[in-house]
């Protein structure tokens, strides 16, 4: 059961099942200016579609899209993680290209 508490909502958490009071993946929030929508940070960053529209028709229930600050907090840190991989593979690739072709990596 989920109750609405401001931006808010109590019930579990989708990541953790961590009972209180926590966000919608769905919703837009902002943090330090940028937006934020954590289910398409999952769908970025894990290429994970998180599931929400399952009924279950014994409980009488939806699956939670409720995401705690403690997850919010791994998935921001996630997703900070996954930009500077690519960055500087990005980076390496680039210098990669720009050596001389002569060289030889080996593994």
């Amino acid at each position: 059961m989920e109750t609405r508490k401001g931006n808010t909502t109590y019930g579990e958490c989708r990541c953790c099942s961590a009972k209180g009071n926590h966000r919608d993946i769905m919703k837009e929030y902002y943090f330090n200016g940028i937006r934020e929508v954590y289910f398409d940070i999952f769908m970025e960053c894990f290429n994970l579609f998180v599931s929400f529209v399952f009924y279950s028709l014994s409980t009488n229930a939806l699956l939670s899209t409720l995401i705690c600050t403690t997850c919010v907090q791994r998935l921001r840190d996630a997703t900070s993680f996954r930009m500077m991989v690519v960055s500087t593979e990005r980076q390496l690739l680039q210098a990669v290209e720009g050596e001389d072709k002569d060289t030889v990596f080996v593994n």
